[in-house]
């Protein structure tokens, strides 16, 4: 890719970048307490690290693998977190500890959720059973079916 004129936009207050687009390309928005930076290079081969006073641009590394993105890593880390305890199994597991904790001593609202939750389970549940005979007009699809489906379609028998 060719140069561009770039236009980098850094925090007023304490310096730091926030973003930047082409020159060319400038919004309308008239943006406050923002410095701005006007430099030209190649952004596939150069970008730009540090603040307003003291940063530059740096050369990009022909493999990217020498750049750990910090962001990307608890995304990485959440998204495996996630995928083993989603956010209601977590809050699942927290409440039965709680109940097993507190017992019948616990407060009256943490009882009433509890009952509220395991009603709620149980007639889904009973869903489930009923979608999923063979006398009713409905194709019940369990998510193991789906996760057979999505395998095979993806050749990952």
């Amino acid at each position: 890719m060719a140069k561009k004129l770039m236009t980098l936009m850094f925090n007023k207050g304490n310096g730091q970048l926030i973003g930047g687009y082409e020159t060319d390309n400038a919004p309308k928005t008239v943006f406050e307490n923002v410095r701005l930076k006007t430099l030209e290079y190649d952004p596939d081969l150069w970008y730009y690290r540090g603040d307003y006073e003291t940063g530059g641009l740096v050369a990009i590394p022909s493999t990217d693998d020498s750049i750990i993105d910090e962001e990307q890593l608890d995304i990485n880390v959440g998204q495996t977190i996630y995928t083993r305890y989603p956010v209601h199994k977590q809050i699942n597991i927290i409440r039965k500890a709680l109940q097993n904790m507190w017992g019948a001593g616990a407060p009256k609202e943490f009882l009433d959720m509890c009952s509220f939750i395991d009603d709620e389970i149980n007639r889904n549940n009973a869903r489930k059973e009923v979608y999923g005979t063979d006398n009713t007009p409905y194709v019940y699809v369990t998510k193991e079916e789906i996760e057979e489906n999505v395998r095979k379609r993806m050749n990952d028998e």
